[in-house]
C-alpha cells in the first residue's frame, strides 16, 4: 500500500468507524461480565470500564472461527479493533486492552473447551 494512501483510506473509514461505535454505545453499557457463547450468537463483553467486546463463533471444519470486535472509549476518543482466530478444542487466546502508562492492563479471554466457548474479562491479568 502507498505510505501517502493510508491517511486517505483512515479518513475514509473514520465516519463509518464512528458510525458502528455510536450505535453500538447502547448495548456498550450493558454487556456480560463472562460466560459461555452459542454458536452464531453475539454477546457483549465487559472488559473494564471503558472497554467492550462483541464476540461470536461459528463452527467449521477446521475448528470454531471467533470474531470479537474490541471497542474502547474515554476521554482520548474511541476506537475499534476487529481480531478473528480459529480455535480447537483446548486452545484459547487472550487480547490484551491497552492503557496509558501506569493504568492497569486488562485483556479478554476467549477459551474453547471441547464444544464450548468461553469468554472471561480479565481486568488484571498476570503478566
Amino acid at each position: 500500500m502507498n505510505r501517502d494512501a493510508a491517511p486517505a483510506i483512515a479518513r475514509d473509514m473514520e465516519p463509518m468507524m464512528r458510525g458502528a461505535l455510536v450505535a453500538s454505545l447502547p448495548l456498550f453499557a450493558f454487556g456480560a461480565q463472562a460466560g459461555d457463547l452459542q454458536p452464531r450468537q453475539e454477546e457483549w463483553v465487559g472488559i473494564d470500564d471503558d472497554t467492550a467486546a462483541l464476540v461470536s463463533y461459528v463452527p467449521a471444519p477446521e475448528g470454531f472461527r471467533v470474531q470479537a470486535l474490541v471497542e474502547q472509549r474515554g476521554d482520548f476518543g474511541a476506537f475499534a479493533l476487529q481480531v478473528s482466530t480459529v480455535l480447537s478444542p483446548g486452545q484459547w487466546t487472550e487480547i490484551s486492552v491497552p492503557h496509558w502508562t501506569g493504568e492497569t492492563m486488562s485483556a479478554l479471554r476467549i477459551q474453547r473447551d471441547g464444544d464450548t466457548l468461553r469468554v472471561e474479562p480479565r481486568p488484571n491479568p498476570a503478566r
